[in-house]
């Protein structure tokens, strides 16, 4: 398992879209399993990893998992 791969850490694009691992795409997630980080670009997009702590202090949290949990909760 590839350091990239904390639990509740998160990937940020140049655009500032905040996604987990999970909710990251193809190209991120397949970069991800490779040991790629903390700077990924893919054929789509710019990332760069954000560990559990800079998440915490930050009061990061992933776009995707946030909607479900609106929409669930």
């Amino acid at each position: 398992m590839s350091k990239y791969t904390a639990e509740k850490s998160v990937w940020i694009n140049e655009g500032g879209r905040v996604v987990c691992r999970n909710h990251g795409g193809d190209y991120l997630r397949s970069a991800i399993a490779h040991g790629d980080g903390p700077h990924i670009l893919t054929p789509l997009d710019d990332w760069l990893y954000h560990s559990p702590e800079i998440v915490t202090l930050h009061n990061l949290t992933c776009e995707d998992c946030q909607r479900i949990e609106v929409h669930d909760g």
